[in-house]
């Protein structure tokens, strides 16, 4: 079952121990991988940049907050407000988690108007998932 280039199959939803019990029956290995703070770090590697260390603050205490301005930093048609305010309230909710200028930029330029309000996250995890495929054995 994928969705925007993530596998979702049962086993993604098994506990890590039920996988370990099964793969021991078969006598293979199995390993399980995770990108730190992958999406802003995707974002940034795609702009030939370095993510900043610490991007999301001590002990994460700033990942909720770059998620949802990740998730809703989109223009509304719907909305009250002009293209002209959103864009810049856009903008200031992006700098203010703490994203480059360049990277601000960027996330306007390609995903503020956007066709389909999940092409920011199918970009993401199509590159998670080129990402995962190179350490896949």
């Amino acid at each position: 079952m994928y969705r925007a280039h993530r596998d979702y199959n049962i086993a993604v939803r098994m506990k890590p121990e039920v996988i370990k019990v099964i793969a021991e029956d078969f006598n293979i290995r199995v390993d399980s991988m995770d990108i730190r703070n992958a999406f802003p770090r995707i974002i940034y590697a795609v702009n030939g940049m370095e993510l900043p260390k610490d991007f999301y603050g001590p002990k994460k205490e700033n990942k909720l907050k770059v998620n949802i301005v990740l998730n809703d930093f989109f223009f509304k048609e719907d909305a009250k407000s002009d293209m002209k305010c959103q864009l810049k309230n856009a903008k200031s909710r992006l700098k203010r988690v703490g994203f480059d200028d360049k990277i601000i930029d960027f996330l306007i330029e390609k995903f503020f108007i956007s066709s389909y309000r999940g092409d920011l996250f199918n970009f993401l995890s199509f590159h998670e998932r080129m990402i995962m495929r190179i350490f896949k054995t």
